[in-house]
């Protein structure tokens, strides 16, 4: 009697003693959960004749064979990030059959390429891994962190498609090594890089979270030089100048210090504020470099946006602000904020006193129209992360009655922060890159 085979699009649950005809296309040995230090289960995805791809579990396989398989468990196919399409994976039991079978029309790969603008319109679902090709156009340094304890490289570059739009693309570990080293040598013909199973993510940043600061004077370093020699051949060390201290500086006298732009918004309007290393501090309750380090850690873009700082969403802020003359003379709307509090008797307090003392109306010169060295009496008393919603619908302002000036004492801002008191809805806004 002749086989009865399946294909994997067939492959469900309610069905028993199912065989297939399958090439591996790709196997890999994921972290074990309980201790990333040691690998887990072995994995792996199957392609058959028609296309079809089911992720697998088993250790009885290698990359790029053609085998039936026959008596199979079929589970549900979870996680954050799966490799098919397909709703299930198989699990292999000790009764199932497997048989070598060389004469398959299966391809070694099975591409299923996406194109760039499907993935920058975000249409696609981010927990399938997707195709991806594109010429490199630029490539930055090898860098060298640390991950679950274990040194970990990677390297960002920058893709081309044949319309010419540009994706942002992280390689890490030994894809980032065994990219560095090809592109470390000089190719007169373009390069095309091809990745399998690649995880979207998206960059929610437009101006950044963080500078990397020198740890003496906590002054922006530049990138200097990449340094071979110096991180013993295993890959570039990138080399830093403070100029403050007139210094060269290795990785590890560097260090991230908060740069947080958001908006800030009332009755009477909204402006561009940016928030540095302590008040962000004050409110999330890390440090730039812990956020970072998570990042890192999780495989995640480093440059991407860390979830930790929504906590400044929808907080009612009392703000102190320097306007400066750079922001007079070259009409710069971004404001650097000084001292802040959330103490809510001291923001009604201030209410309250510049409620009688001042007509917003007729007496102040407001951020938009600043120019003129001229007393600005406009406090905003919300804040959000920068991004793309600029409708902010959820935002519940205060009654135009109370009129307010940032021109308050600095000893009562001075007070420390209260992280309780969220009064205010604000949308996030999320540019991508």
């Amino acid at each position: 009697m002749a086989t009865e085979y399946n294909f994997i699009h067939e492959i469900t649950p309610l069905r028993e003693n199912m065989t297939i005809k399958v090439r591996i296309i790709r196997l890999w040995k994921p972290p074990n959960y309980n201790n990333p230090s040691e690998d887990g289960s072995i994995e792996m995805v199957f392609l058959d004749e028609k296309g079809g791809k089911i992720l697998a579990f088993s250790n009885l396989l290698h990359e790029g064979q053609l085998r039936v398989i026959t008596n199979f468990g079929v589970g549900e196919s979870t996680g954050n990030y799966k490799p098919t399409q397909h709703p299930y994976k198989i699990n292999f039991f000790f009764t199932t059959l497997v048989h070598a079978c060389d004469n398959l029309a299966i391809p070694r790969y099975g591409f299923n390429f996406m194109s760039f603008d499907d993935i920058l319109s975000k249409q696609l679902d981010d927990r399938c891994l997707i195709d991806i090709i594109g010429q490199v156009v630029a490539v930055g340094p090898l860098e060298i962190n640390e991950r679950n304890g274990k040194p970990c490289k990677k390297i960002m570059m920058e893709l081309n498609d044949d319309k010419a739009r540009k994706l942002k693309c992280t390689l890490w570990d030994i894809f980032a090594e065994e990219a560095s080293n090809f592109l470390s040598d000089n190719h007169s013909s373009p390069i095309i890089l091809i990745i399998q199973f690649a995880k979207i993510k998206e960059w929610k940043v437009e101006h950044g979270w963080y500078y990397l600061a020198c740890k003496k004077c906590n002054k922006k370093v530049s990138k200097e030089r990449e340094d071979v020699s110096a991180n013993n051949g295993q890959g570039k060390m990138t080399i830093f100048t403070c100029k403050k201290c007139d210094q060269s500086l290795p990785p590890e006298n560097v260090i991230p210090r908060f740069k947080v732009r958001i908006r800030v918004v009332d009755e009477s309007g909204s402006a561009s504020f940016v928030m540095f290393d302590r008040e962000v501090m004050n409110i999330v309750k890390k440090s730039a470099y812990d956020l970072k380090d998570s990042l890192t850690k999780m495989q995640d873009d480093d440059d991407s946006y860390p979830e930790e700082l929504n906590t400044m969403v929808g907080r009612k802020l009392l703000f102190n602000v320097e306007i400066s003359d750079y922001n007079i003379k070259e009409n710069w709307r971004v404001y650097t904020v000084t001292k802040m509090s959330d103490n809510e008797s001291l923001i009604q307090s201030y209410l309250s006193t510049f409620t009688t003392n001042h007509d917003l109306t007729s007496d102040s010169t407001s951020i938009d129209n600043i120019g003129k060295k001229t007393p600005n009496t406009m406090e905003k008393d919300s804040i959000s992360c920068m991004g793309d919603n600029d409708q902010l619908s959820n935002i519940s302002p205060i009654s135009s009655s109370k009129k307010r000036s940032l021109e308050v004492n600095s000893n009562d801002l001075d007070a420390e922060l209260s992280a309780t008191k969220k009064n205010v809805k604000v949308k996030i806004e999320k540019n991508g890159n």
